[in-house]
């Protein structure tokens, strides 16, 4: 996405937290919890927040609140048009809920799942006091954003739902860049993959 808007003429600056599973493109030493620089002309500003899913609840929840809060720190200082937050998890929206309402900017609030409704119906977060939380920071994002996209119908109708009117609401079907798979000969696989790795693709 931050890659297309560049080729459409757009500046984009990524603010993320770190991941042994992937990699921002940024090499450089942190510095005071941070490291910055350009890559593919995208300004990436990586966070020394290192994430894994293999982590117990109580931590990921720490690591997204900070995330969150140093996320704001961008949010307040930088110079920019319009501020693109997406879920997962439901605090990625807390900086368009500071940058709406302490700045006056416009706030793009993308939602790939519904918090805290999934976490609940899965049964992983039962504590009442922790989803009611949940309950109103999704209801204030929600009513923050000046526009919200939703991954599908049913999350669409989850935004609707807490009282969002649907013209501030639209749908982008999650897809997939299919230039990937242009020129394969054969059945494709990725770079590193061997024949006789199991490769299986979720689709």
């Amino acid at each position: 996405m931050a890659r297309r808007l560049v080729s459409e003429g757009h500046e984009v600056t990524m603010v993320c937290g770190s991941y042994g599973g992937g990699n921002t493109g940024l090499n450089g030493v942190f510095s005071r919890g941070r490291r910055q620089g350009f890559v593919d002309d995208i300004q990436v500003i990586e966070f020394d927040l290192a994430y894994s899913n293999a982590d117990g609840f109580i931590k990921r929840a720490l690591l997204f609140l900070l995330f969150a809060l140093r996320s704001v720190g961008v949010a307040m200082t930088r110079k920019y048009d319009v501020l693109f937050a997406t879920t997962t998890p439901l605090t990625a929206g807390i900086p368009g809920v500071f940058a709406r309402w302490l700045r006056g900017k416009p706030f793009v609030f993308e939602v790939r799942d519904l918090w805290p409704e999934l976490p609940r119906e899965m049964g992983v977060i039962t504590n009442p006091v922790i989803l009611w939380a949940m309950g109103v920071l999704e209801w204030v994002s929600y009513r923050s954003a000046h526009r919200l996209i939703g991954l599908s119908p049913g999350i669409v109708k989850g935004i609707q739902r807490c009282g969002v009117p649907s013209e501030r609401v639209a749908m982008v079907p999650n897809g997939c860049d299919f230039s990937i798979f242009e020129g394969a000969d054969g059945a494709w696989r990725p770079d590193g993959v061997a024949d006789e790795d199991l490769l299986a693709i979720f689709t």
